[in-house]
């Protein structure tokens, strides 16, 4: 937030990976906040497209334990909702129940969210 005036951002953490650039077109088709998953909540993982004046309403979380990270993963985003709406999702069926396969990536097993477009290690979702 400090770092850019960017009305819209989208925000992935290093363990998604983009496979097709189609990925692109769609987000470019999308007005708003636009949540990449629905699982446990809007924006699961964190990732999506969030927008500049909601942030700018509830603040930041400073998290400082993978337990405040998974605890903000709903709590957060509730927040978020409450002011920006009910996002679009984007991928509603990457979801962990949905997974096929683990793998090890990243020092770590990790269950596979995957579709065309968008692969996500997770390496925590018990």
């Amino acid at each position: 937030m400090d770092n850019t005036n960017a009305d819209r951002f989208l925000f992935l953490q290093d363990s998604w990976v983009i496979k097709d650039e189609a990925f692109w077109d769609l987000l470019d088709s999308t007005s708003g906040s636009v949540a990449l998953t629905a699982d446990p909540y809007f924006f699961g993982c964190y990732a999506g497209v969030y927008e500049r004046s909601v942030i700018e309403q509830i603040g930041v979380p400073v998290i400082t334990t993978k337990r405040e990270a998974i605890d903000n993963e709903i709590a957060w985003h509730q927040d978020y909702v409450k002011v920006a709406g009910e996002p679009s999702v984007l991928f509603p069926d990457l979801k962990d129940s949905n997974s096929t396969r683990q793998v090890e990536k990243h020092g770590r097993t990790n269950l596979v969210l995957e579709n065309d477009y968008i692969a996500k290690y997770k390496g925590t979702w018990k």
